[in-house]
């Protein structure tokens, strides 16, 4: 016949399941050990009871002072980490918001053909292409084509520049239209595009913190001096305590922030404000210097001239603070023309994102007027706008 248990040993078993419990949660709050979850325990019994003795009350001032050091260096961390979080805020703001601005896939082509109405320049437009980019960022594509002269074609620029939400040239190619495209129109300019937005849909924000999220707070009801000045001390290590909690988790997000961040620059190597760069370029370009094709690709330039001056030297003729030139190939036309064909990649150390970098309505005026591909910039027929000799 099998025995009962008495109720002692029931209750012994009992109360070693709780001692068990205790101690795993003590552990859990200190991270350590079962000495430090025995001196925890002992603690939270002092503050609830009010009583404390000469070891614990030195023993709490040593843990709040290594507390205090510890959360120095955290803070210092923490206020990089806002930092980001706030340039990352800002990146995300020039992005085409579904909240405020609604859905790019339906609204992008107004924007493009409100620009071109506004420059007066025959724009046709391709479909969206949308490309995820992680949960919240995609990219929203837009294919172009535009064939007018170049005046036209500097303000169409300039009024993409103008568009808000921000629109971003992924890649374009400016030359010279061939007669069969634009025939009895000497001098137009055939312009191949994509436009690019960064369409965000925010995050739901987060409720109200949970109450294990506060910080505990000691019993400061104890009577008694050193019982009172114990749960006072008890209770600035507890919120000490919570803040590097919280804080050490906010530093644990900061790699994923820095990895966002990096992935934000690499889409914007697209470039909002090449027409700045295109209004220096044509400044700079001597005047027996013929472009004949200009292509951008994601910071990426590559511009081919012709010339009939054998003392024309790019490396010397074409510095800019926002360009460094990569490579340059020279080739011989004919016994006096010379083509070259020259490779730019975008200065990272000179980023144009402002509005200081954008051309006034007189230098739009003037950007149009200089022409770059303007066949008359080498007249001899020997060159023609293709890149080609002519036949004798």
């Amino acid at each position: 016949m099998k025995r009962i248990p008495s109720v002692a040993w029931i209750a012994a078993a009992g109360i070693a399941a709780l001692a068990v419990l205790f101690f795993s949660i003590a552990e859990q709050q200190t991270d350590a050990g079962p000495g430090d979850a025995q001196n925890w325990l002992w603690r939270k019994g002092a503050s609830l009871f009010g009583k404390s003795n000469s070891n614990d009350l030195d023993s709490i001032e040593k843990e709040t002072a290594r507390l205090k050091a510890s959360l120095k260096t955290a803070r210092l961390q923490n206020a990089e980490l806002d930092a980001l979080k706030n340039e990352i805020e800002a990146v995300k703001a020039t992005f085409w918001n579904t909240d405020r601005d609604g859905e790019p896939e339906s609204k992008l082509h107004d924007l493009i053909r409100d620009a071109a109405g506004r420059a007066e320049a025959i724009s046709t437009l391709g479909d969206c292409k949308v490309t995820p980019v992680n949960k919240e960022l995609s990219c929203v594509d837009v294919d172009l084509l535009v064939i007018d002269d170049y005046g036209k074609i500097i303000r169409f620029f300039a009024e993409v520049e103008k568009c808000t939400p921000r629109l971003s040239w992924r890649r374009f190619e400016l030359r010279l239209a061939p007669a069969r495209v634009a025939p009895g129109k000497p001098g137009m300019i055939y312009m191949t595009g994509q436009i690019r937005v960064f369409k965000y849909v925010p995050k739901a924000k987060p409720g109200n913190l949970n109450a294990a999220d506060s910080p505990s707070t000691a019993n400061t009801k104890a009577d008694g001096g050193r019982d009172k000045l114990y749960s006072e001390k008890l209770r600035e290590h507890d919120e000490l305590k919570a803040e590097l909690d919280r804080i050490n988790r906010d530093l644990k997000s900061g790699e994923k922030l820095i990895s966002e961040m990096e992935q934000y620059q690499r889409l914007l190597d697209s470039d909002p404000f090449f027409l700045f760069k295109l209004f220096a370029l044509s400044r700079e370009l001597p005047p027996d210097v013929l472009a004949t094709s200009l292509r951008f690709n994601e910071g990426i330039c590559d511009l081919a001239l012709q010339t009939q001056n054998p003392r024309f030297d790019p490396a010397r003729h074409l510095r800019f603070p926002f360009w460094t030139i990569v490579r340059i190939q020279r080739r011989i036309v004919s016994d006096t023309a010379f083509s070259f064909t020259i490779t730019f990649r975008a200065d990272a150390q000179s980023k144009f994102t402002g509005d200081s970098d954008r051309l006034s309505d007189d230098q739009i005026e003037t950007a149009g007027k200089l022409n770059i591909f303007a066949p008359e910039r080498v007249p001899d027929s020997t060159v023609n706008p293709n890149g080609t000799a002519a036949a004798g």
